[in-house]
């Protein structure tokens, strides 16, 4: 599966994602802003079409990221490993030291990708999600160190 730059033909079947695995997805009109985005690092693991995709904002030097998926039929294989390595390594080479991003408390899932490569919990946001309400965990990963 190669891991590349999220192109306009891929915004449908990413918003489909979207729509499928959150419960507040980003519409096509904010993808689209997305990818377009000077500040933005937009990739996506695909076939024929997306099967994950993540965007990265950079600024200064720091990164978040603000979104991150992969489509249910294709996980536990590593391609979320391999997709945050991209965007980790997208964000150094535009001079982030570290990288910020929520989690539902409740993805245990997701929290073990990330502490996999190296993101340790920095702190609570209360309430941060909503349908249903839940607390976010912050983490952040200094880039260089251990993992991923």
């Amino acid at each position: 599966m190669e891991i590349r730059k999220a192109l306009p033909e891929d915004i449908k079947t990413i918003a489909d994602l979207e729509r499928e695995i959150f419960c507040s997805p980003w519409s096509s009109r904010d993808l689209l802003d997305a990818a377009g985005s000077p500040n933005a690092v937009f990739l996506t693991a695909a076939e024929e079409k997306p099967r994950a995709y993540g965007i990265v904002f950079c600024a200064a030097d720091e990164a978040e990221l603000v979104v991150f998926a992969v489509d249910p039929q294709y996980r536990r294989q590593g391609l979320g490993t391999r997709l945050l390595q991209a965007l980790l390594s997208a964000a150094r080479e535009r001079g982030a030291a570290a990288v910020y991003l929520e989690v539902r408390r409740s993805n245990a899932a997701a929290q073990g990708l990330y502490q996999a490569c190296g993101f340790a919990v920095c702190g609570v946001r209360k309430n941060f999600y909503r349908f249903p309400a839940e607390d976010a965990l912050l983490m952040k990963k200094t880039i260089g160190e251990d993992g991923c």
